[in-house]
């Protein structure tokens, strides 16, 4: 498709020729961006302490019984169609990490670089080891409502590697499938379940 391929190059190659003014941030912008990190980097902690705080008084539940299970969850290299299948159920967003690859790219030319792809994340799923540039995100803050200038009322978005999350999906997909026909889940576990 001409009309999206020129765009998407300029938007992608051309970008890197701003002049030097244009790429800089203005001072104010690294004072907000220092601020907004100190912020989320200390909401984390403060979580986990009142979590652990009302555990300890809260009541405690009972685990559920073992289940034999005649084999154990092992991650199998994946297939070409599970690939296509993980990635149409992908969202549609144009968000991209700092490989700068996005869903709609990947739609666009998976008949090409789809057995690529396929070795890439087969190797990672074979030696269970993560590429670093998957798990480098890109955290962008959106704002919730209230004063603009409080840190707190913007909540923050990471924004991983695509293919990082093409990956994810597979294992996701074999560990659920694992999961219903090892019938491991309890009839109460309804969040993150299919229907």
């Amino acid at each position: 498709n001409q009309h999206a391929t020129w765009p998407a190059i300029k938007r992608y190659f051309m970008a890197g020729k701003k002049t030097k003014d244009e790429a800089e941030p203005p001072e104010g912008l690294n004072v907000w961006a220092d601020k907004l990190n100190s912020y989320f980097a200390s909401v984390g902690p403060s979580v986990a302490d009142s979590l652990s705080a009302a555990a300890s008084v809260g009541e405690q539940l009972s685990p559920r019984p073992p289940r034999v299970c005649a084999s154990s969850f092992r991650v199998s290299p994946a297939t070409l169609p599970e690939m296509s299948d993980a990635l149409k159920r992908m969202g549609t967003s144009r968000a991209c990490g700092t490989d700068g690859v996005t869903v709609h790219m990947l739609r666009m030319t998976f008949p090409v670089i789809g057995p690529h792809l396929l070795n890439v994340i087969n190797c990672s799923l074979v030696t269970g080891q993560v590429p670093s540039m998957w798990k480098i995100a890109v955290i962008q803050p959106v704002f919730k409502s209230g004063d603009r200038s409080e840190p707190g009322n913007y909540r923050p978005i990471s924004i991983l590697s695509v293919i990082g999350k093409l990956c994810e999906r597979i294992v996701c997909t074999q560990l659920e499938r694992y999961l219903r026909e090892s019938c491991i889940l309890c009839a109460q576990q309804y969040g993150f379940r299919h229907n």
